[in-house]
């Protein structure tokens, strides 16, 4: 993907689905734009077309090494250098039976 001229992300260029569990805990306005569901559904179906024919590197990681605060996260990203980044920035999980059970 090439962003051009302007690579950082606008804290303006921020949506959250607006549903029950989030209704009343976000502070609403010019930072946390109201996204719908339908509209999320819509970019879900736009993402998984643009993907159908794509091949990606995944990984399944963490972040945070104390195991009582511990965030599991999956990395997907279009280019090897990318993936390699996100090694660099997030724990490997070695555990094979652990990767079985993986939940992100």
């Amino acid at each position: 993907m090439n962003t051009g001229e302007h690579t950082a992300r606008a804290a303006a260029d921020k949506s959250v689905i607006r549903e029950e569990t989030t209704e009343n805990k976000i502070w609403w306005g010019e930072y946390n734009r109201p996204f719908s569901v339908e509209q999320f559904k819509a970019l879900v179906a736009r993402v998984q077309a643009f993907a159908q024919d794509e091949e990606f590197f995944i990984q399944d990681c963490h972040a945070r090494a104390d195991s009582e605060y511990r965030l599991r996260v999956r990395i997907i990203t279009e280019k090897a250098w990318q993936s390699l980044f996100a090694r660099n920035m997030f724990l490997t999980i070695y555990d094979q039976d652990e990767l079985k059970h993986f939940v992100p």
